[in-house]
């Protein structure tokens, strides 16, 4: 409305502006009758026909403008609508990140709790491997030492006496002759058990040798057939790497022996991308391998766990793969010493 009321005040100064200027410029007539009293019906027309425009000039102008701020209010509630919903989106996203820092925080506390306890739990581990190791050694010491010898002394003794009995006496000798028969195969179970427990050649012939011996020996004792290639591995592990190593190959074929019922096994040892895979197969009954897990009481499946727990100390890792009827292997793979100085065992003890 102030607009349009503008723009009659517009037409109406445009009406005195032009009668001004006829007068002045054109002199045909005094200003009061040119403004009032005379103008010609052609004038009039004009002078309303401007008016009219200068009215709908306003109109138009007026809607514009008022379309303008109708838009601008629109805009500025937009506007604010947007900026509460950025803030709150703002706000909201705030808690959600402080959240998630949080549960970031707790993750990281956790995941090192956890690396902790696997730290001391690698450790603890270590330890009682080592005292194992440990008792081992004495108990392989004492029944050479002391078992070892006894039975050798009697063995002596019982001869002596044979030796001393009379010819008329030969059922009492073939006994004593019988009774040192079995006192050899007592004394080599106990080198046996012995070496078992504390191999020696290990220490003073190397990984490879040891090897091949623990596989006669239980070749010889089993009646197993053997089926090995070449061993050369001696300067691949440390000492106390090649320890471990031994020890699961012994516990594979210790299973073998005494629950595969198998007539051949067969032992692979390769290397390459500094790694060396040893692969123990035999061709005996097979077992369930999801069933045989660690079981408190029975010890079900607690010599594969601990061959585990060997393989992983030493940076590796441990594949059993059977089935009924079709046999076992035993996938051993463990990093090189020249690779595996960022591994376990072998790589922060074993030196």
């Amino acid at each position: 409305m102030k607009i349009i009321g503008v723009a009659i005040v517009l037409a109406f100064l445009s009406w005195f502006f032009e009668a001004i200027f006829h007068y002045v410029v054109l002199g045909e007539r005094g200003l009061f009758r040119s403004l009032i009293l005379s103008p010609s019906p052609h004038e009039i027309y004009t002078r309303l026909n401007i008016m009219v425009l200068f009215i709908l000039f306003g109109v138009l102008v007026a809607k514009h403008v008022t379309k303008r701020e109708e838009a601008e209010n629109a805009l500025k509630m937009i506007k604010s609508e947007l900026e509460k919903l950025v803030e709150d989106r703002t706000s909201k996203l705030r808690e959600l990140n402080a959240e998630l820092q949080e549960e970031l925080d707790r993750h990281r506390k956790t995941e090192k709790a956890l690396q902790e306890s696997e730290n001391r739990l690698w450790l603890l581990s270590f330890q009682i491997l080592n005292a194992q190791e440990t008792e081992r050694k004495r108990i392989a010491r004492e029944l050479h030492d002391e078992l070892g010898q006894t039975l050798a002394l009697l063995k002596v003794r019982i001869a002596v006496a044979q030796r001393r009995l009379f010819p008329e006496q030969g059922e009492l000798q073939g006994e004593c002759g019988q009774i040192v028969a079995l006192i050899d195969q007592m004394i080599e179970n106990v080198r046996r058990l012995s070496r078992g427990l504390t191999p020696l050649a290990l220490e003073y012939l190397g990984l490879s040798k040891a090897l091949n011996r623990l596989l006669e020996e239980f070749s010889r004792h089993y009646g197993i057939e053997i089926k090995v290639g070449p061993i050369d591995i001696d300067y691949s592990f440390p000492q106390d790497a090649q320890l471990m190593i031994y020890r699961i190959f012994q516990e594979a074929l210790n299973n073998v022996g005494k629950h595969a019922q198998a007539k051949q096994v067969s032992v692979d040892v390769t290397t390459g991308d500094h790694r060396v895979k040893f692969v123990i197969e035999d061709d005996g009954q097979g077992f369930d391998v999801t069933k045989t897990i660690p079981n408190e009481g029975r010890g079900k499946g607690l010599g594969l766990a601990i061959m585990a727990e060997r393989a992983r100390m030493l940076g590796g890792g441990l594949e059993v793969e059977s089935q009924i009827g079709r046999g076992t292997r035993v996938i051993l793979s463990i990093p090189t010493s020249e690779r595996g100085k960022n591994g376990a065992v072998s790589n922060r003890d074993c030196r």
